[in-house]
């Protein structure tokens, strides 16, 4: 007759239980598709090294636009050389992201101002400011911007007038043939009981950046002070968030996606050298 395991055996069996998920807690860090530990880093020069929004073109291309948030310059940077041009567009501002639509940049700034500029075709010297909007979002601080389904959408840090410590403040605005912006209705993700940190514990989201994956249709936004990724389906339900390494995260501030869905994620110098960090999108993985 079997004898009945011992004790030490079920410590064992205990053991290797709460190993395994443990290992798995560990492993499941990554959005579906992408391996957080496998970056592409792409160093970028010294006057980006308050790097605030990053975006592609248009029609994508083998180069980013950036921004930082303190000159009025549009970079350009090379994502093999990491080779950056700057051309200037306007005065010493706050400057917190930008995003293309056709042959239009949109830049923000922190209080929620939009500037509208064309973009260089040919021997073009410099972008042009075309239109400000100014007063098209309530007063408060403003961090985030991206273009999806021929929509502008303004993502809101910290406000007195919504619930920020439980939603997100996004502001959708139609962009027309003009270029210019027709306000849409708010959209407030839920972000209640989102738990992350050492302890695992509730966070209060303060978003530096927004993104929607082209291939997934699923948004990602970035809350940059606690380094950490969240993943909204295309209806702006949630759907995950991931914990972001803190040594390979120096301070995530710009986010975005080439047409193949690759993801690239912008870094502030902080203890490091500002950098740009890309991963491929490999399905099913």
């Amino acid at each position: 007759m079997m004898k009945p395991p011992t004790n030490v055996y079920r410590l064992a069996v205990v053991c290797l239980y709460l190993c395994l998920i443990s290992c798995s807690a560990e492993t499941a860090h990554s959005p579906d598709g992408y391996n957080f530990d496998t970056p592409v880093k792409l160093p970028v020069k010294q006057a980006l090294s308050e790097i605030s929004g990053i975006c592609f073109p248009s029609g994508n291309s083998n180069f980013l636009y950036a921004i930082e948030d303190e000159r009025g310059k549009i970079y350009t940077v090379d994502l093999i050389s990491g080779a950056a041009t700057d051309y200037p567009f306007g005065k010493k501002d706050d400057y917190e992201d930008l995003a293309s639509y056709q042959q239009k940049l949109y830049v923000l700034n922190s209080r929620g101002t939009i500037n509208s500029l064309t973009i260089p075709t040919g021997e073009a010297p410099a972008f042009t400011v075309l239109t400000t909007f100014e007063g098209i979002v309530p007063a408060a601080e403003y961090e985030g911007m991206c273009v999806a389904n021929d929509s502008l959408y303004v993502l809101c840090k910290e406000s007195s007038s919504v619930d920020a410590k439980h939603n997100l403040a996004l502001y959708p605005f139609k962009i027309d043939e003009a270029g210019d912006l027709i306000p849409g209705t708010i959209i407030q993700p839920v972000t209640e009981n989102i738990k992350g940190g050492k302890n695992n514990r509730k966070q209060k989201i303060l978003p530096s950046a927004i993104a929607k994956n082209p291939v997934t249709g699923q948004w990602y936004i970035l809350s940059g002070v606690n380094k950490m990724l969240l993943v909204y389906n295309e209806q702006f339900e949630f759907v995950n968030n991931y914990q972001l390494d803190a040594g390979m995260f120096g301070q995530p501030e710009g986010i975005t996606f080439n047409n193949k869905g690759d993801l690239y994620i912008s870094n502030e110098a902080n203890g490091s050298d500002a950098n740009i960090l890309s991963f491929t999108y490999q399905p099913g993985k």
